[in-house]
């Protein structure tokens, strides 16, 4: 593996996998499942906006095992005729400035690991981590500031996500 050197094929499918993927938004309100939606079209289309990429697309919850090790995973994206795997995590944390006189205010501060894997071979071919801070304050439309948080950690992370999309491409055009 040490002297294994990883050699892209002229397109790529990628086959996306989200970590800590748990439907952690669901119940919200249309505009944390717009901003969900807005994510996901934001970055595969980052990602097919390369000549190289020709899909990317995430792995079916049916293809996943629940113990999502590498392994695993590799053998569901394989399954995709996938090239290469993209797993990705984030790690938010929010932080808020309760105001009894005007509108509530909050800080986002998101992060997105993400390691691109050759499912060929099964070897790293990169990884990326990008970090997002996002200000918000409480709207009219929020149901309470707990959703305005929420809205901000996404905003955070769709930023983090598309820096991550930008760094494949360019490992991609590079290949």
């Amino acid at each position: 593996l040490l002297n294994h050197q990883v050699k892209l094929p002229a397109l790529n499918r990628i086959a996306i996998v989200n970590l800590n993927h748990n439907g952690q938004y669901a119940g919200h309100s249309a505009g944390i499942n717009q901003l969900d939606a807005e994510r996901l079209e934001n970055f595969i289309g980052k990602l097919r906006s390369s000549e190289k990429i020709y899909d990317a697309s995430f792995l079916p919850a049916m293809l996943t095992a629940s113990d999502k090790n590498i392994d695993s995973l590799r053998f569901s994206a394989a399954r995709m005729q996938a090239d290469l795997l993209l797993a990705y995590q984030t790690l938010c944390g929010s932080f808020s400035d309760y105001n009894l006189f005007s509108d509530n205010k909050g800080r986002s501060y998101c992060t997105v690991e993400a390691v691109l894997l050759d499912v060929h071979s099964g070897i790293v071919a990169m990884t990326s981590v990008a970090s997002e801070t996002f200000d918000t304050q409480q709207s009219k439309q929020d149901i309470n500031f707990v959703e305005t948080l929420r809205q901000s950690e996404m905003k955070a992370t769709n930023q983090a996500l598309s820096n991550i999309a930008i760094d494949i491409v360019k490992f991609v055009a590079e290949g």
